[in-house]
């Protein structure tokens, strides 16, 4: 019984890191995720300098040391579909970075 007492005392007070409270918490709710990816796709568009014939799928959000991360596909102006990775406020596309497998396979993999 007294056991029972402190588990239910110890959850009672349980409050979880800030790490958690900051980053994970907010994610699961689907207006943050809706705005994470928003600010990605305008981000993609802005580092092409391409507003219009822009069409992004399988965007997905991702934690990375800390950092919310968004990876996904995108085409411009109809070419082939390229990869992209937005961390941290840093744009990569598959075709303009040489360093860009590396940090795909590091966040989104």
């Amino acid at each position: 019984m007294a056991l029972l007492i402190l588990a239910g005392a110890l959850a009672a007070f349980y409050r979880p890191s800030a790490r958690t409270a900051d980053i994970d918490a907010p994610l699961t709710m689907p207006q943050f995720r809706n705005m994470e990816l928003a600010g990605a796709e305008w981000a993609v568009k802005r580092s092409a300098e391409q507003w219009t014939n822009v069409i992004f799928r399988n965007s997905r959000i991702y934690r990375h040391e800390a950092r919310v991360s968004v990876c996904g596909e995108v085409q411009l102006n109809g070419a082939d579909y390229q990869r992209y990775v937005v961390n941290g406020g840093i744009v990569m596309l598959e075709y303009s970075a040489d360093e860009f497998e590396q940090s795909w396979n590091a966040i989104c993999a």
